[in-house]
């Protein structure tokens, strides 16, 4: 939802997507071209992000190369996107009439220290780009509104776990008995889930009584509720005593109804499986797949955690069908590092996605390829492990002009760079001993890396290094080992179909 930034901050946004996806130098033409700016306005947004981003990233520009986005370790990709969201004006003025609904526009013109046609724009803008949610702001009073109270509340408690997150609270009640009785709620069908999803129900219930409070009541179907959490409802529901106190509200049958019906994105396998068992038996189907090709453990209750994370995107995206985040999609970029040093990994894990979307009519792939993948990594023990075993061995040659001490140098510097994923020989005699007769020698391998070019070499498998390596030249050697990995993917992934 980056229509609701100002249009230079969702520029620089774009501009750092762009620099962090390339993870390599890249010219400010080509920069210029991929956002579809000029030159002239890159080459400012780049100065304005050197000076004013430096706490979280560095932005390295260089004549020759072009520009370079290096994170530092103490920094994160969220950081950029959620100080984007605290100053957007469309983002505040939503947080605003959130809290205080009863409120005309006219109030918040003088609230908020604008004009009445700035505030007018951030209405319209915000309502463009919210259509699709089939939600919309109501300007006397002035509040969030929709056909469905749901998709309201999803909206806010999404838009609340990004920009507070954790560590900070917007609500005035405390945090703790909410989660304390999310806690509880779980509990009642014995789902252990993590505290990501745990966060969101905090805030999804601290959501939902708020607006309850307000007089925003859902009136929806309610086929799906589970049973054992709405008749022990009362044997929790005391945690919410001191928030109801708060917002002068009454826990009674109305509460736990509203209730119980923001929080059926969660579900039993044994529930979810009765009413959804041509969706189940693919997901076991997919699990046993990935199982077999990496011949590797997958005990019952990994099964069971990995299963319920299929159920949550499964309920979740049935109940609410728009995006789970609002600018920062942290899936996506774990996703970018996985296809980097996973590639094996990442496209048999699509290609059984995709599988899966024909045969349930569910976006596995095309909407969630990128949080599954990452999921299957956090949820399965030891197959990173058996991701690197499956690869096989890229076959380096080391050929260096200095001399044979030189090339064992560089040998066990590929080693100690790449470790288990190649196999690395040297040239341990004079290059004076090779010539045009030597071509055969270089084909059992992938690559030569070597510190000079002739014709004798063979062209497509050559990586020309410096005396000492540069990180560019260790890039270039590891795109290349993965390029390996790719291909033998493919192999894999083929043989998963034949099988």
């Amino acid at each position: 939802m980056k229509d609701l930034l100002s249009s230079i901050t969702k520029r620089r946004m774009e501009i750092f997507e762009v620099l962090y996806k390339e993870k390599n130098w890249i010219s400010s033409n080509e920069l210029a071209l991929k956002t579809d700016v000029s030159l002239r306005t890159i080459n400012s947004d780049i100065h304005y992000l050197k000076e004013r981003w430096a706490p979280y990233l560095v932005i390295e520009t260089s004549k020759k190369n072009g520009v370079r986005l290096t994170t530092p370790p103490s920094s994160q990709a969220q950081l950029i996107f959620h100080n984007g969201l605290k100053k957007s004006e469309a983002y505040q003025f939503l947080e605003h009439i959130f809290f205080e609904p009863e409120y005309n526009f006219e109030h918040w013109i003088d609230e908020l220290f604008t004009s009445e046609s700035s505030l007018y724009r951030t209405t319209h803008q915000i309502n463009r780009s919210l259509r699709n949610y089939g939600i919309f702001v109501q300007k006397r009073p002035c509040f969030l509104q929709g056909k469905n109270e749901r998709n309201v509340r999803f909206f806010y408690a999404i838009y609340f776990k990004e920009a507070y997150g954790f560590f900070d609270w917007p609500f005035e009640f405390e945090r703790n008995n909410i989660v304390l009785f999310v806690e509880d709620f779980l509990q009642q069908d014995a789902l252990k889930v993590d505290d990501e999803h745990k966060l969101f129900l905090t805030y999804l219930t601290a959501v939902t009584l708020t607006r309850i409070s307000q007089g925003f009541i859902y009136s929806g179907s309610n086929d799906l509720e589970p049973v054992s959490a709405s008749n022990d409802f009362y044997r929790y529901s005391h945690h919410l005593e001191p928030a109801a106190n708060e917002l002068n509200l009454v826990i009674n049958n109305d509460t736990k109804n509203e209730l119980i019906r923001s929080l059926l994105i969660f579900q039993s396998s044994e529930v979810f499986e009765k009413q959804n068992q041509t969706v189940f038996v693919e997901i076991k189907r997919f699990l046993e797949t990935i199982q077999r090709l990496f011949n590797i453990e997958l005990t019952e209750s990994v099964q069971e955690k990995i299963i319920f994370i299929f159920i949550y995107i499964y309920q979740f995206y049935k109940i609410y069908p728009h995006q789970n985040y609002i600018l920062f999609n942290s899936k996506e970029y774990s996703g970018i590092t996985i296809k980097e040093n996973y590639p094996t990994f990442f496209k048999i894990v699509t290609d059984g996605l995709i599988k899966m979307e024909k045969k349930t009519g569910f976006p596995w792939n095309s909407i969630f390829c990128d949080e599954i993948t990452c999921w299957l990594i956090v949820k399965w023990p030891n197959l990173t492990n058996a991701i690197e075993d499956k690869k096989r061995k890229v076959l380096l040659l080391v050929i260096s002009s200095i001399g044979p001490d030189h090339a064992e140098v560089l040998m066990n510097q590929l080693y100690r760079n790449f470790s288990t994923k190649v196999v690395v020989q040297y040239h341990d005699q004079s290059i004076f001993t090779l010539s045009d007769e030597s071509s055969s020698e270089f084909t059992p391998y992938d690559y030569i890396i070597s510190t000079f070019n002739s014709n004798f070499l063979p062209q497509e498998k050559l990586i020309v290094v410096d005396e000492v390596p540069s990180n560019n030249v260790w890039g270039n050697i590891r795109r290349a080992i993965n390029n390996v990995h790719k291909i033998s993917s493919t192999i894999l992934a083929e043989s998963g179909e034949n099988t």
